[in-house]
């Protein structure tokens, strides 16, 4: 039995009642979509990258900054790879469907202010702030889940960071 590529959020969506509405919902190019994803990555990689220059430089050859280095400049060269690859073959679709644009913009932007409010109020209390809003934004309504998700969070970053490697989160 052959089946036909789904194309449209209302063939995807089974119930009726978790069909996005049609304001909520953004049609854009896929080579713009690709590219933008490219260089949003990048960018992130760019300041990991950058940033790793201004943490402690130890006489060892593995320091502080060594680790976002590496990830910063590996994340900057796949996203450039990727970048070309989209121009080249003309994006992964013809057109790309983004649901509920507004909270993936504002799960963007508290990416980004993440790690400035972690310096203005310390790891967990960003933490325990930012992780119930992106439940939010990512659609979760259950108040329980929204409560517990950042207590585990914050339980298990202790652990690992603090308990097991010996490493204060600020």
């Amino acid at each position: 039995m052959a089946t036909r590529p789904v194309t449209s959020s209302e063939e995807r969506c089974v119930d009726p009642a978790r069909r996005p509405a049609p304001e909520s919902l953004l049609n854009v190019s896929s080579i713009l979509y690709d590219l933008v994803v490219y260089a949003a990555l990048g960018g992130v990689g760019l300041v990991f990258f950058v940033g790793a220059f201004g943490l402690s430089q130890d006489d060892d050859a593995i320091d502080s900054g060594t680790v976002p280095m590496i990830a910063g400049g590996l994340l900057v060269l796949l996203c450039a790879i990727g970048a070309v690859q989209a121009v080249r073959t003309g994006g992964t679709a013809p057109e790309v469907e983004v649901e509920r644009p507004f909270p993936v913009l504002i799960a963007m932007v508290m990416v980004v202010l993440f790690p400035i409010a972690m310096d203005a109020l310390g790891y967990y209390a960003t933490a325990a702030i930012w992780v119930p809003a992106f439940a939010w934004i990512a659609g979760s309504r259950s108040w329980v889940a929204v409560l517990l998700v950042p207590v585990g969070v914050l339980a298990l970053a202790r652990f690992v960071f603090e308990m097991i490697l010996g490493t204060p989160l600020p």
